[in-house]
């Protein structure tokens, strides 16, 4: 016996055209009603409260009605604390989605940034300084890579002395520059600065000194302006003056350099805390991180933003290594394990950790500014006491053409 088909028109069909048409309406409702909700939420963030205010002073009205009759007393109070649970929830709602909505656009910024950094990357790398490179990144990347999935290096050459390297990690999730200098250079300066009674800006110090490169110094006992080294007090010498010393029985490491910018690194461990008798620039960091090629004994779990300052055996290269952090949808930081263990792939020998988190930052000539993006309010720069950095002088330049 063959299946009977309705016929088109018949009333056989109206069972399912009805269902249709409620299904339809259902969904249509549904999708208008998430379309307004998401229309309410791009409002401004008091005027989404407001309406919020207004739908329950409207229930509170609705229960007052219900309280006046005794048999309807024990609704009304389970409608009131239904409202109280319903007015938490949705402001809950509401602020969480804002906040997921502007770090969206955080992102979005960052993610352009980033693209807009790899494009001047390239640019500078056609019109830039053609030498040999003074850090080898393939070799370097081989040697990572184990360690840093998703690792990418990309060099450009700064000037005559100096190597700016971006760095890309995907586990973890890192963006972070490394300058390298070749401290054996004519005309190479190293410019430091000690301002103890007030903060200023890396950037600020970079363009007073001519700076190719510069980074942060200390930040003292915390962000606030004249807030006072406290514990983080150190060596500094700038140019063979002594500027600061470090406190008896408070050891930090430092950086000497000689008159030939030859670097030699001492770690807070170190025994014998004299300053080198032929120190003419002294910086002074908070951490041991390398020691005679060795990574050093710490904390270390927590990633965080990282301002690190290396040599190589011989003294003759300074790695200056910056790392963002604190940023969960860009970079994450390293922790102090990893620092070490990304150092120790451009052979480093000896490094300190300086003064990091939000004042961690690196400013280059050749991008106009600070090419990372520090941690503090999206990528505010944070001023310190003590800034460092390099020169190289017009007639360097010229030599090195």
């Amino acid at each position: 016996m063959g299946v009977v088909q309705p016929v088109p028109g018949s009333a056989a069909m109206v069972p399912m055209v009805v269902a249709e048409s409620v299904g339809d309406a259902v969904n249509f409702l549904i999708d208008s009603v998430v379309a307004t909700l998401e229309r309410l939420l791009e409002l401004p963030l008091f005027g989404v409260l407001l309406c919020v205010a207004v739908l329950a002073l409207g229930l509170l009205w609705l229960i007052a009605r219900l309280a006046r009759h005794p048999e309807r007393v024990r609704l009304a109070a389970g409608l009131r604390f239904g409202l109280v649970v319903l007015l938490v929830a949705a402001v809950l709602f509401v602020v969480d989605r804002r906040v997921a909505g502007v770090q969206e656009r955080l992102g979005r910024l960052r993610q352009q940034a980033s693209q807009s950094t790899l494009a001047l990357l390239d640019a500078i790398t056609r019109s830039g300084v053609q030498r040999p490179p003074l850090v080898d990144v393939v070799a370097a990347q081989a040697a990572l890579a184990p360690h840093f999935p998703g690792l990418r290096l990309q060099r450009v050459a700064c000037d005559a002395a100096t190597d700016l390297v971006h760095v890309n990690i995907e586990q973890p999730l890192v963006d972070a520059w490394l300058a390298v200098v070749d401290l054996r250079h004519e005309g190479l300066e190293l410019a430091i600065d000690g301002q103890f009674d007030d903060k200023t800006f890396t950037s600020d110090f970079a363009l007073a000194h001519g700076c190719t490169v510069a980074i942060n110094g200390e930040a003292g006992n915390s962000p606030r302006p004249r807030c006072g080294l406290g514990p983080w007090r150190g060596n500094l010498v700038v140019r063979g003056e002594t500027l600061l010393q470090e406190l008896p029985g408070q050891p930090l490491p430092f950086l000497a350099f000689d008159r030939l910018n030859r670097a030699r690194f001492v770690a807070s461990t170190a025994s014998e805390r004299t300053l080198p008798a032929d120190a003419w620039n002294v910086i002074w960091g908070r951490l041991d991180g390398i020691v005679d090629g060795v990574a050093a004994d710490g904390e270390w779990r927590l990633n965080q933003p990282r301002t690190v300052m290396g040599i190589d055996r011989d003294g003759t290269r300074l790695f200056l290594l910056v790392v963002d952090g604190r940023q969960m949808q860009r970079s994450w930081g390293f922790t102090l394990r990893e620092t070490t263990q990304f150092l120790r792939g451009f052979d480093v020998h000896g490094a300190m950790l300086c003064d990091q988190g939000g004042s961690t930052c690196l400013w280059a000539a050749a991008f106009g500014g600070i090419v990372n993006v520090p941690s503090d309010d999206d990528g505010v720069e944070r001023p310190t006491y003590t800034h460092f950095g390099v020169v190289l002088r017009e007639r360097a330049a010229t030599d090195g053409r």
